[in-house]
């Protein structure tokens, strides 16, 4: 932070990760990062009991609630996408699908990435609704297919090189994980 007597600015650095509204903006990521802190301490929980203990019903949440929690992702999957896209070599694959996608950070960075691939998302319904208004804005429409799909009773259609599946198996119970991974393998 500067002071010019007057006035107080941002160096350049935290300028393109504090400003709201910037490409690299991190401010919400502390809801992300706290709900996910809580999710990982419960984990043993979850498979002890099987029952998850997260205690997040993505179908049934409010539409509010449902914005506020993943406005808070977005920007934490925007920088896991960027990672991720950095580090394996995708320039063999074509197909690429992002099950359990929710607000859609992590294939917006694997477009801006990798300009060849055909990816899908997909996700509940609700949440696919969310993540199309995040793509829209992201201005990649026309290279991120949506397919909204519950993956647990639902099926995940067409073939596909590379499937990443990120955060959606400690949400579920070990039978939905089951049925999930089950209905997205074509037999």
């Amino acid at each position: 932070m500067r002071f010019d007597g007057s006035r107080f600015s941002n160096p350049r650095r935290p300028t393109k990760y504090l400003v709201r509204g910037k490409a690299d903006y991190i401010g919400m990521r502390h809801h992300a990062y706290r709900r996910r802190w809580e999710s990982v301490l419960r984990v043993g929980d979850t498979i002890r009991m099987g029952k998850p203990r997260r205690g997040m019903d993505y179908a049934a949440m409010s539409s509010e609630l449902r914005e506020s929690f993943y406005r808070g992702t977005f920007t934490e999957c925007l920088a896991a996408g960027r990672e991720l896209s950095a580090r394996p070599d995708f320039s063999k694959c074509r197909r690429l699908v992002i099950v359990g996608g929710g607000s859609g950070g992590l294939s917006v960075a694997m477009a801006e990435a990798w300009s060849h691939l055909e990816i899908t998302l997909t996700d509940l319904p609700s949440t696919a609704a969310v993540a199309e208004r995040y793509i829209d804005e992201a201005g990649l429409r026309f290279r991120i297919r949506l397919r909204p799909t519950d993956i647990v009773t639902g099926r995940l259609e067409g073939t596909y090189d590379v499937a990443i599946i990120r955060g959606l198996i400690p949400v579920l119970t070990p039978e939905q994980t089951r049925a999930a991974l089950k209905m997205s393998i074509k037999r």
